[in-house]
């Protein structure tokens, strides 16, 4: 359990916004709830105030936002963990999820020692795992630009039959496909080059993390 001499802040994390819960010492529930923009000038500003009178410890949850609120708190000198999502105990009747219950729920488990602190990747190993995501997702682009090139071309009873699929004499033979209607064709070249653009992409994100690998 955390002492109760420190104020603690739940804090509920958006692309635009935060919303603060601040539970103040020796008290079981939150005494003030406020919504500040998420960019780095309001938060410090929120820190700030929060921490002119004593000690403050921050806790909010893992997200899509990532990690810059954590970091930007860290540097200004004070306490800042991020919880795992999956590991937040629930009540049965907590239906309904808002906000500012989401802010409140936080500070008060945070307080209790009910919730499970995650490690913050370095910049660096951050890094590292966006340059995974992003050749899966030129992976699973590339998969998606071919399964609607081949539909297509099997509606338009256009099959390839020779060789393995996708390799140079398959190439050559989407090269020779020509269709007497010009919207057909356009549709035929559209699908050809989002399938050119997913294989750069990937060769590039393939390239880059060849490039980070070398001693």
């Amino acid at each position: 359990m955390k002492q109760h001499y420190t104020t603690v802040v739940g804090l509920d994390v958006h692309k635009a916004t935060i919303v603060a819960a601040v539970l103040p010492p020796e008290m079981d529930r939150t005494t003030r709830m406020f919504t500040v923009e998420n960019e780095p000038k309001a938060v410090e500003r929120m820190v700030q105030s929060l921490t002119s009178k004593g000690p403050v410890e921050f806790v909010y949850e893992a997200g899509p936002c990532g990690y810059q609120t954590h970091r930007q708190i860290a540097q200004l000198g004070h306490k800042c963990v991020l919880i795992a999502p999956g590991l937040i105990p629930k009540r049965p009747t907590d239906h309904v999820k808002t906000d500012r219950r989401d802010a409140e729920n936080l500070a008060r488990l945070y307080r209790a020692g009910q919730l499970t602190e995650i490690r913050i990747p370095t910049r660096e190993e951050e890094a590292a795992r966006d340059l995974v995501r992003a050749r899966e997702d030129g992976l699973a682009d590339r998969l998606r630009a071919r399964h609607r090139l081949s539909k297509f071309l099997l509606r338009q009873g256009r099959v390839y039959r020779e060789t393995k699929s996708w390799a140079i004499a398959h190439r050559v033979w989407l090269k020779t496909q020509k269709f007497e209607w010009a919207s057909l064709q356009q549709t035929f070249e559209g699908y050809i080059q989002t399938l050119d653009d997913a294989e750069a992409r990937l060769r590039t994100c393939l390239r880059h993390a060849a490039g980070s690998n070398q001693p």
